[in-house]
């Protein structure tokens, strides 16, 4: 595992929010690992490969499927109620340079991006 610094980008249509963190890169599995900066202490992995997107807590589980070519979906799982929630993603596009990565998406035709800049 290679220890390096990225800013996360999170775009939404209420809000960016942008914050730097230490990730860990798994070059054997093309993931990147990271932790947001929340009180919930998140737990983000980015699968470059697969495109899958999982960011865990306590209190939920987020799971981002994502391709170009077909509508997937996002879902969520609200850990104290025991509930999954379901939502179609649309992939508008992913742009990747080496471990640098920027994916635009909309789940019900609302537009968000996620991006990761390796720092260090």
């Amino acid at each position: 595992m290679t220890k390096i610094k990225a800013n996360v980008i999170i775009t939404s249509p209420e809000e960016k929010i942008e914050y730097q963190v230490d990730a860990s890169i798994n070059e054997e599995e093309n993931t990147i690992i990271y932790y947001e900066k929340d009180s919930e202490k998140t737990k983000v992995k980015y699968d470059y490969e697969k495109k899958i997107l999982i960011r865990e807590n306590k209190n939920l589980s987020m799971k981002y499927y994502f391709d170009l070519n077909n509508e997937t979906q996002a879902e969520v799982m609200i850990k104290d109620l025991n509930k999954r929630i379901v939502l179609p993603i649309n992939t508008i596009d992913i742009i990747r340079n080496f471990w640098n990565v920027l994916i635009k998406y909309q789940i019900e035709r609302q537009n968000f991006e996620y991006k990761i800049e390796v720092i260090e």
